[in-house]
């Protein structure tokens, strides 16, 4: 057996079993000799009742099989998997845990998070940055929790769309529990992202580095609501760390979820996310990349681009724009707002049948 696999098993069983710091774990995964990994092994195994050598060997390689047998991908940095944005984290994780499907963590996305508590206005405009995300390509990535990120989430599954969960807990837990269809979404149509080893429930000192995790996979982060001192805020801080833009969605002021986000926006250090143009900043996400998601998640695919919804509100739609581009607010209002309005026009796009230019719909 040869250093590297003995490296990678030792980092494994130390990993799981939490006996090590995530510095200890690097300084163990930068060895490159047999002879200094025994040498490190043997000071560092006696203080906290590791396994002898040998035996952490041996507990490595059956941890990473049982892993594996059970769905999850475990990938150390320099492993082909191992997500190259994450190398940039602040505090980059010696071993990551993937649950589903880890070629989706090397497509583009877009981080959306917020509060717990949710405000009224807050629903819809969530649901309508997702399915902006997910027009232009981009994957919709959060953190699983309450409110903002659970909405999130579940948008990306009504367009049936990959989503990306990082987890504060191991893979194999849903926390919260009310959650527990979006976990198992994520696990067949996208992927479940942790530091952390299996049976390990979310604890508040987990939260942060999750958080920077999600911001490091992003392209961008983009907060609905936050208060001044919410979770969603360490997102953003990790974003500007690594020179990624931070939008802050344009609810209502004069309430304290919103506080948080529109003091970053004051200060200089998020844009005001107010109308889907704001969004161009991001850039191409990659020519082909929704079909390319198409074929990574198993299932039932998208809307194809040769596709076209047949419905009363799609031919509507349609024969509206047909006469002249408009702007989303006037054909709503001009077809009586549809009750299916937003679904159909986010299908037409991806179709292709409808384009957006300067805010103004035309039919192509």
């Amino acid at each position: 057996m040869d250093a590297s696999t003995m490296r990678r098993a030792l980092a494994i069983c130390a990993w799981h079993s939490m006996a090590l710091t995530p510095k200890w774990l690097d300084l163990l995964i930068g060895i490159g000799e047999e002879t200094q990994l025994r040498d490190f092994w043997t000071q560092r195994a006696t203080g906290v009742r590791l396994p002898a050598f040998e035996a952490a060997v041996d507990e490595g390689i059956r941890l990473e099989r049982e892993y594996l047998s059970g769905g999850t991908t475990l990938v150390l940095p320099g492993d082909p998997g191992y997500p190259r944005s994450v190398m940039d984290a602040p505090r980059r994780p010696p071993v990551l845990a993937i649950r589903g499907n880890p070629e989706l963590l090397r497509l583009p996305q877009v981080a959306i998070v917020g509060s717990r508590q949710t405000l009224d206005a807050s629903i819809p405009m969530t649901q309508l940055i997702a399915d902006e995300v997910i027009r232009r390509g981009f994957i919709v990535t959060s953190g699983g929790a309450l409110g903002i990120d659970g909405i999130a989430h579940r948008q990306a599954m009504a367009r049936r769309q990959p989503t990306i969960v990082v987890s504060a807990c191991g893979c194999d837990t849903a926390q919260p529990s009310v959650h527990a269809d979006i976990f198992e979404y994520a696990a067949v149509h996208g992927a479940i992202v942790s530091r952390m080893p299996n049976h390990i429930a979310a604890i508040a000192r987990n939260f942060p580095v999750r958080n920077e995790i999600i911001a490091a996979l992003s392209r961008a982060t983009v907060i609905v609501q936050a208060r001044r001192k919410s979770g969603a805020l360490y997102t953003a801080q990790a974003a500007r760390r690594l020179g990624r833009p931070v939008f802050v969605a344009a609810l209502q002021g004069f309430n304290e979820l919103t506080e948080g986000g529109f003091e970053w926006v004051k200060s200089g250090q998020a844009q005001i996310l107010s109308q889907y143009d704001d969004f161009d900043v991001l850039g191409d996400p990659g020519t082909g990349l929704q079909k390319s998601i198409s074929f990574l998640c198993p299932g039932d695919p998208p809307c194809s681009q040769s596709e076209t919804p047949q419905n009363d509100t799609a031919r509507r739609i349609l024969a509206a724009l047909k006469d002249s581009p408009t702007t989303r607010e006037l054909l709503r209002l001009h077809l009586a707002s549809p009750a299916d309005f937003d679904e159909t026009m986010l299908e037409l796009e991806l179709a292709g049948k409808i384009a957006t230019h300067g805010g103004m719909f035309h039919a192509m």
